[in-house]
This record gives C-alpha cells, sequence and structure tokens, in this order.
C-alpha cells in the first residue's frame, strides 16, 4: 500500500485541477453566450448597420449606387413610359443601364476632384 505522504499531493492536484476545470467551464458558458447573442439575425444587421454608417467611404458609395439607379430609373420612366411592347421594354432596360452607369461615373469623377482639392 501506497504511503499517505505520496497520495496527499496526488490529491491536491487533482481538486486543483477540478477548481481550474470549473472556472474555465463559467468563461466558456460566458463566451457562448456571448457568441449566441452577436450571431442573432437582429444583431448582425445592427452591427453590419453601425459600420456602414462609420464608414464613410461606403456610405459615399452607398450614395452613389443610390442616385445612379434612381437617375436610370427616372429616365427609363420619362422616355419610354408603361409601354407594353417588349422592344420597347428591352430598350428601356439598355437605356437605364447606360445612364445609371453615366450617372456613376460622372459622380466618381466630381468626388475625386473634390477629394484631390
Amino acid at each position: 500500500m501506497k504511503n499517505k505522504t505520496e497520495i496527499e499531493p496526488i490529491k491536491a492536484k487533482i481538486e486543483h485541477l477540478k477548481a481550474k476545470q470549473a472556472v474555465e467551464f463559467i468563461a466558456f458558458k460566458e463566451q457562448l453566450q456571448v457568441t449566441y447573442m452577436s450571431l442573432k439575425p437582429l444583431n448582425l444587421i445592427k452591427s453590419t448597420l453601425a459600420e456602414v454608417t462609420s464608414s464613410p467611404d461606403i456610405r459615399n458609395h452607398l450614395i452613389q449606387g443610390l442616385v445612379g439607379i434612381a437617375g436610370g430609373y427616372l429616365s427609363k420612366k420619362i422616355l419610354i413610359g408603361a409601354s407594353s411592347n417588349w422592344f420597347k421594354q428591352i430598350a428601356g432596360t439598355l437605356v437605364q443601364f447606360f445612364i445609371t452607369k453615366k450617372i456613376v461615373q460622372k459622380e466618381e469623377e466630381i468626388l475625386g476632384e473634390t477629394e484631390l482639392e
């Protein structure tokens, strides 16, 4: 049979490891909760919107795109109207595409000049 002196350090080490395991398990549960909360769809949307609104580059490109799309859409409605002719609808879509592209290019030129000043 082993000595009592040989068993005591092993028992102490086991108790120390059990305490360490309990502390690490609590930390793991807390981190799991934080990760779960950050992966909820609503929180993902909130964090993405916060990034978009805080970054001036993303905001400028978003505004550029929206202005271009709106300009192209309005030009299609003005030039083509509500035609039921499929040829006019295709032509209207092409007009919308090219006008949107030109608006975005002009905005990039304007913004590029103002950034240089």
